[in-house]
């Protein structure tokens, strides 16, 4: 069985986001798979910090509003073996 892991602050600039990307790499480095969701909306730091950014076309906003389906919205980070999705504010 799968499990979830969270990490979040109050406060930014805390570091949480580079942690996250960090933790999510090592996971995967084990052998382990990983999906990684950034729900900062409006902030794109995972975007950068996976190597993602320019693979994103759609967001979880984009499949809650039937834009496209969940399976549109998991990117595979050509950095890491980790799967990435984003919120993004619209």
């Amino acid at each position: 069985m799968g499990k979830i892991v969270i990490l979040t602050s109050g406060k930014g600039g805390a570091g949480v986001s580079c942690a996250a990307a960090v933790f999510a790499a090592e996971l995967a480095e084990t052998g382990r798979r990983v999906l990684l969701m950034d729900l900062a909306a409006g902030l794109r730091t995972q975007d950068f910090l996976t190597a993602a950014d320019e693979l994103l076309l759609y967001d979880l906003a984009d499949a809650a509003a039937g834009r496209c389906t969940l399976q549109d919205v998991w990117y595979a980070s050509p950095a890491y073996a980790v799967s990435y999705t984003h919120l993004r504010a619209h």
